[in-house]
């Protein structure tokens, strides 16, 4: 098997990971070419554009290209598009390349790992909606996989919201409701921090202008950290 055709193979096959591709692709640059090379047309890659409409309202339509691997890295990895955390990030790269490579070799027999896919679906159970963001994804990862496989998913569901409870914690009984992705920040020393609470107010410059902020504090020291999204 030609080794461009084999590599993507593995990486259908759950053999070379996520991550691992990443870091390889970055070294290798002709396994993203070749892959874009070798997609059928039906496949597009979509990236947004910000303009701004009437009343400053911002939107943000999207642009259709031919596929490109690399272009594809960077929409749905480092922009995040369609997905708020780094697992539906992966999920969504893994889900895509692996269908370029077997709609390219449909007489191939494929297996096409689902791991990521499952892990997903367990975390959508799991994980309450307002922990997430860059600063903790891989607090989730590790936490996930603390959880023992061999238990029932009803009780993995619940051991996995025990932990997180614990290390994510509320100074009252109330979440953050963000107004756009969760963004979770972490303390100096790597501590997820404690919510405190959140207060909303108008803009100066733009009085229709809404932002949020989202007062949070080291548990250590009692630092805090403010956290705006606005609308």
């Amino acid at each position: 098997m030609d080794e461009m055709k084999k590599y993507w193979v593995d990486f259908a096959e759950g053999k070379i990971s996520v991550s691992e591709m990443l870091k390889q692709t970055e070294e290798r640059p002709e396994l993203l070419e070749w892959l874009t090379k070798i997609a059928d047309p039906k496949f597009k890659t979509y990236t947004t554009q910000t303009e701004i409409g009437k009343d400053f309202y911002v939107c943000h339509p999207p642009i259709e290209h031919p596929f490109n691997a690399k272009l594809q890295i960077q929409v749905y990895v480092y922009e995040g598009q369609g997905s708020r955390s780094r697992l539906g990030r992966y999920l969504n790269v893994h889900s895509l390349f692996s269908r370029v490579i077997t709609t390219a070799f449909p007489d191939d027999a494929i297996a096409v790992d689902k791991t990521l896919d499952e892990k997903f679906c367990f975390m959508l159970d799991a994980c309450p909606q307002y922990i997430g963001g860059p600063e903790v994804d891989h607090f989730l990862d590790e936490l996930l996989e603390e959880i023992p496989a061999g238990l029932s998913k009803t009780r993995r569901i619940r051991l996995y919201k025990e932990k997180i409870k614990a290390l994510f914690p509320l100074a009252g009984k109330k979440y953050p409701h963000w107004v756009q992705d969760a963004e979770w920040p972490i303390s100096p020393s790597g501590k997820p921090m404690r919510f405190v609470e959140q207060k909303r107010k108008k803009g100066k410059e733009y009085a229709q202008t809404l932002y949020t902020h989202f007062i949070f504090e080291d548990v250590d020291t009692g630092e805090v950290r403010i956290i705006d999204q606005f609308t």
